[in-house]
This record gives structure tokens, sequence and C-alpha cells, in this order.
């Protein structure tokens, strides 16, 4: 069982920064090989530009699905799905004999598999770090940008060398062998183990949500985020509210009764805490 903050989270978060630039290659190839599919199926811009949109229709309804499925089935079961689908969709898109089979495949397979190397992955490394939470899903989000920095220059260079199709075949194999060891060795070693390792985790995470140590020097514990920022944010309404109404029974200044008005809950929370 791993727990929060550990070496097990850092390694993974290593493997998700990995997996998510591999996965990056759906948001950025396509577009390199525009003019191949223009001079091919003797498109315009605006036809094959098509299968860009689809490709992110894809990502769309990829990120909220497979963002599902990393809830209930893990992070490892859902990179499988999401191999199988991009390096599928790779493969099958190459043979593609018309444009629109080639955007729906683009859209289908390799939109909604590149989808979960990117926001679900993050919102999964989240789970795994309390202390610097925002670092480490920072690192896990630059994994895309750096697929974004890669793939349309290797991309670029094998159409350049070869043609479209085997560049799609080589992009297939490239994320099949770059992408599939570490969800696979993972899950069959542990048997599924990591999604009750990531349920561990989540519990672990909560307990931390109590800090050790004051601005006093206390050892007394300091429970964190006690009232949520909307209620806080209705009560301010409300003290606003109370203040524009009291203004027809305040002598005086008019700001002046307002800040009284305002202040009011204030007051009586002070005068609760000076009773206790």
């Amino acid at each position: 069982m791993h727990a929060v903050d550990s070496r097990y989270a850092w390694w993974r978060l290593a493997a998700s920064a990995t997996l998510s630039a591999f996965g990056s290659v759906g948001m950025w190839g396509v577009v390199v090989i525009f003019p191949n599919l223009q001079a091919e199926f003797a498109a315009t811009r605006a036809d094959v530009s098509l299968s860009y949109t689809t490709t992110m229709l894809g990502f769309g309804a990829g990120s909220i699905l497979l963002g599902r499925m990393i809830d209930t089935k893990g992070a490892f079961v859902t990179m499988l799905v999401s191999t199988v689908m991009i390096a599928s969709g790779y493969a099958l898109a190459a043979l593609a004999p018309t444009l629109w089979l080639f955007a729906t495949i683009q859209g289908v397979l390799i939109g909604v598999g590149s989808a979960a190397a990117f926001i679900p992955l993050v919102a999964d490394t989240s789970h795994w770090f309390a202390k610097r939470r925002a670092l480490a899903m920072g690192i896990c989000a630059s994994g895309n940008y750096l697929g974004g920095a890669l793939w349309p220059k290797l991309t670029q260079l094998l159409a350049h060398q070869y043609d479209w199709r085997t560049t799609y075949f080589v992009v297939a194999a490239i994320c099949l062998v770059g992408m599939l060891p570490a969800p696979a060795r993972r899950w069959l070693v542990t048997g599924g183990g990591s999604h009750s390792a990531r349920r561990a985790a989540m519990a672990a995470r909560a307990s931390a949500v109590r800090v050790y140590g004051s601005t006093g020097g206390s050892d007394e514990p300091i429970q964190l985020g006690t009232k949520p920022a909307l209620l806080r944010f209705v009560e301010a309404l409300g003290a606003i509210e109370r203040a524009a109404l009291d203004l027809r029974s305040i002598d005086g200044d008019p700001p002046s009764g307002i800040l009284r008005a305002a202040t009011r809950p204030l007051g009586r929370h002070r005068r609760g805490a000076a009773r206790a």
C-alpha cells in the first residue's frame, strides 16, 4: 500500500508525464500532414481540417468518458485502453481510403484515446500529492506540451522522408512500444491492485487536511477549509443587504452605517470567541 507524497507517488508522476507526452500525438500530429492529405484526396484545406475538428470533438468527449473510467477503474486500466485506441487508430487511419473515413477514425479512436493522456491523468495525479500537489499537476500537464514540441517535428521529418501513411504506421508503433509497457506491467503484476492503492491514497489525503503547528507555535491541529468559499460569499452578500436595509434607521453618515452593519457578524463572532 502506497501513501501520498511517497516515492511511489513521484515514480507514478514520472510515468504519467511520459504517458502524457506520448499520448499527446493525437492533438499535435495530424495538422502537419494536411498538405499530404490535400494532395492525395484532392481536397481543400477546409476539407482536410475536418479531421482536426473531429479529433478535438473526440478529445472533449474522451476527457469525460475516460475521466469517469479513471475514477472507477484506475489509471492503469484507462491508459491500457488509451494506448490501444491510439495505436489502432493510427494504424487504421493509415489504411483509410477516403477523407471522411480518415476524419472519423481521427475523432473516434485517436481523439478519444488521446484525451486520457491529459486531463484524466492530471486529475489522477492530484490524488497522490498533498504538500506539492500543484507542482505535481504542473509536471504531469507539461508532458502534453512537451509532446506538442516534439511530435510535429517528428511527424514532419517522417512525412518528408516517406509518406503520410507510412508516418502513421510508425507513429502507431512508437505509441504502442512507448506507452504500453508502463500500464501493462503494473496491471499484470498487481492484478489491478493499483486502484485499491489509489483509494487508500485518497483516504490518506483526506486525513492530511489536519496540519499541525500554528502562528503561535502551538502543536494543536489546525482544521483547514472548515467553511466553504461559497458560504463565506453568501454571508458577505447578506451583510451588505442588511447594511442597505439599516440605512433607513441609521442616523448620520450612510457609509459609516454600512460599515457598522456589515461588521456586525464579525463582532458577534469575536464576542463569542471571547466568552469561549
